[in-house]
């Protein structure tokens, strides 16, 4: 990867909004093309394939990109990258339904070094332990196993009914929990 390359890169996304939403398949082909310059191991290749699925609406689509991206050492070719591929795999894990995976992932970024992305870090995770507590709340039973955002909150979010481990006393910290205080 050059900076040629990622100029076009940048001049690729600075023209999504140019496509129309049934031209979305023309944008990916874009952006396909100059994935398929790197090597083919490269994950920035991949991240950029996936930041492509998810922004044409296919987070289902985008969450193996994502993942392989960072398997393959996304971080370490791009610091920024990275942390912007674990915060946009978290969003699309919360709108595939998964949002306590996103929970995991995002956790440890609270305490990561700081950076331009801090506010999205919060805010990803925000809104992927809204998604557990609205779980939660849908049901008529709890338990920590099925509902970890019981544990994540310790409390301060409206309990469901029966919840016990909302009742325990010494309910285990969780970085997300300052975030619903």
């Amino acid at each position: 990867m050059d900076q040629d390359w990622e100029e076009r890169v940048r001049a690729a996304w600075a023209a999504f909004d140019d496509y129309a939403e049934e031209d979305a398949a023309d944008f990916r082909a874009v952006v396909d093309a100059l994935a398929d310059e790197l090597p083919a191991d490269s994950p920035l290749g991949l991240f950029e394939r996936a930041c492509a699925w998810d922004s044409t609406g296919h987070s289902d689509r985008a969450v193996p990109l994502y993942r392989e991206a960072l398997e393959r050492g996304l971080g370490e070719a791009s610091a920024y990258k990275g942390r912007r591929a674990k915060i946009q795999l978290s969003s699309s894990l919360r709108n595939t339904g998964h949002p306590e995976e996103g929970v995991k992932l995002l956790s440890p970024e609270l305490v990561a070094p700081s950076d331009e992305l801090d506010d999205a870090v919060r805010a990803t995770l925000a809104l992927c332990l809204s998604s557990m507590a609205a779980t939660a709340r849908a049901s008529p039973w709890c338990s920590a196993r099925w509902h970890p955002i019981c544990r994540a909150t310790r409390g301060r979010w409206p309990p469901t009914r029966g919840c016990w481990w909302n009742r325990r006393s010494s309910a285990p910290p969780h970085p997300g929990a300052a975030l619903v205080r």
